[in-house]
Parts: structure tokens; C-alpha cells; sequence
């Protein structure tokens, strides 16, 4: 099962596979597949860390990313409630230099050890996918400068397109959740009559700096339109998402601008589409959050 001559030439050909896709997902669904081919584990589940949503809260959002494969089944969605629980199990993790990505799980066949020889080729082998990861995401940084809205910060709309698309494929085919938030700001239309249209550009700067320093590395904040926000958010159920908008609402409520001497008091609403609970994301979102608008407009 272990063969040490075949070390060099297995490293040599995952690095050269790995090394150059632009993609975190597909590079940690290779490498579980690497290692469940490679080393006969009845199950491997990688996973990647991430800034929680909610800083008292760390367990309940501290992942990014999660896929689980299954010896003989490598496009199991990870949904199976495992029997291989009870067997043991080995947690190495995703490391480049002293910077840590993640962990992999590799649960071991009834009875089964690993050597030390063993240990670190399947070390070796996680950390090169650290590195394909963080390289994919130093070439995404570059690349965010063509699809960034210039006025707030958040990626432009035709990124949200895709990247919706690309969520969308990545739940579907591994059994994930994920969320959409849409959020619209109130009385953009009403700031630029009476304060101007620069007044209006620096609510809406304003906006974008809240919800971009408020999400993960891994969420997808969007400028959907003149006064509509969308975020991406992987890995996140409806009652994180709505924790989530909550808390950016909070902070939003908290911002009265100053602009010449006048102050300026900004708010917002959002809605929620969870998939795969709801057909249409984007249309239950924006109509969650029409909603949430027209009952705050409503007289008390």
C-alpha cells in the first residue's frame, strides 16, 4: 500500500496537477481524492479555515470550505452520516510556511496505524496543496482588480454572475449550503435631492467599506446596482446569513455622516435566499428584502 520508491514520482506528478488551477475547491476535492487513491482511507475530509462571522461564536462559522470523499466513491457529497465514526482517525493540517490553511481528517481502516514514513509523505502531500491554494489566491487578488466596483470595493455584477454560478455548481455537486444576502439601502434617492450626488456616492462608499470589512475571506460582497448590494456566502446557512445581516445592519445604523454641516443617517434592509432550500436565490432574496422594506415603511 506504502511504496517508498514511488514517493518522488507521486509528489512530482499531484504538484504538477495541482499547481496552476485557479481553483480552492477543485484543489481540495483533488487532493482528497489523492489521498483516499493513494492511501486506502475509507473516508478524507479537508477542510479550510476561515475569519468566523461572529467573534464569541469561532466553532460556527471557523470553515470556508469543507469536501468530503469516500474510498471507491469519490463523488460522495459528504452527507452521509459516516460508519467509519467509530474507527480511528489522523487530523493533519493544511500548512504553508507557519501559516495555517486548514486540516485534513483521514479516518484509518479498522485496525490500521501509520508509520512515520507514512506520517509525513501524507504531510508532504497536504501541505502541496497549501501551496496551490495560496497561490490560487494571490492570482485572484491580481485578477479582483479588473472586477472590483471602483466607487465601493465590492466586486462589480457581472462577478457576481459568475460567481454564483461557480457556488451554485460547487453546492450542487457536494451536497453544501450556502446563502445569498441582498441588501438595499434606504432613501438613496431622497440623499442625492436634497444633499447631492456626491453626498449619495459617499453613502454608498460607506456602505461597501461596512459590509467588506464585516465578511469573510471567502464571501463574495457585490455591488448588484445603484443602491443594491448582494454577498455570497459559502458554507452559511439561512440563520448565519440572517446573523449576519443583522449584525451588518447594526453597524450600518451606527454611521450618521457628516457631509459639509449636515448629518446623515444611513440604514438598509436585506433578504435571504438559501440554497438548496430555495429555487431562486436572487429572486427570494430580493423579495425577502422588499418586504423588509415595505414593513419598515409601514406607520406604527
Amino acid at each position: 500500500m506504502f511504496d517508498p520508491e514511488k514517493l518522488e514520482e507521486n509528489l512530482l506528478h499531484v504538484t504538477q496537477d495541482l499547481i496552476g488551477r485557479d481553483s480552492p475547491d477543485e484543489i481540495l476535492a483533488k487532493m482528497a481524492s489523492v489521498l483516499v487513491e493513494q492511501g486506502h482511507f475509507p473516508q478524507v475530509t479537508l477542510s479550510l479555515y476561515d475569519r468566523a462571522y461572529y467573534p464569541d461564536a469561532v466553532e460556527t462559522a471557523q470553515l470556508t470550505r469543507k469536501v468530503t470523499m469516500e474510498f471507491g466513491n469519490p463523488s460522495n457529497n459528504g452527507n452521509s452520516r459516516s460508519h467509519q465514526r467509530a474507527q480511528q482517525s489522523v487530523t493533519l493540517p493544511l500548512r504553508i510556511r507557519e501559516k495555517e490553511l486548514g486540516k485534513a481528517l483521514l479516518i484509518l481502516e479498522s485496525g490500521r496505524s501509520l508509520t512515520e514514513g507514512e506520517l509525513d509523505y501524507y504531510q508532504t502531500l497536504i501541505n502541496i496543496s497549501a501551496i496551490a491554494i495560496n497561490q490560487a489566491n494571490d492570482r485572484k487578488k491580481l485578477e479582483e482588480l479588473s472586477i472590483k466596483d471602483d466607487l465601493t470595493g465590492c466586486y462589480n455584477r457581472r462577478y457576481f454572475f459568475e460567481s454564483l454560478k461557480r457556488e451554485s455548481s460547487w453546492a450542487e455537486r457536494y451536497g453544501r449550503t450556502f446563502s445569498l444576502l441582498m441588501i438595499d439601502l434606504d432613501d438613496l434617492k431622497s440623499i442625492n435631492d436634497v444633499h447631492g450626488h456626491l453626498a449619495g456616492d459617499t453613502v454608498i462608499r460607506t456602505f461597501g467599506k461596512i459590509i467588506t470589512e464585516n465578511t469573510r475571506d471567502s464571501d463574495v460582497p457585490c455591488r448588484y446596482g445603484g443602491d443594491e448590494f448582494a454577498i455570497i456566502l459559502p458554507e452559511t446557512n439561512k440563520p448565519q446569513a440572517n446573523l449576519l445581516g443583522q449584525r451588518l445592519m447594526k453597524k450600518v445604523d451606527r454611521h450618521n455622516l457628516k457631509i459639509g454641516r449636515q448629518r446623515i443617517r444611513i440604514s438598509g434592509c436585506y433578504g435571504i435566499g438559501t440554497f438548496p432550500e430555495d429555487r431562486d436565490l436572487v429572486e427570494t432574496a430580493d423579495q425577502a428584502c422588499y418586504q423588509a422594506k415595505s414593513e419598515k415603511k409601514r406607520p406604527r
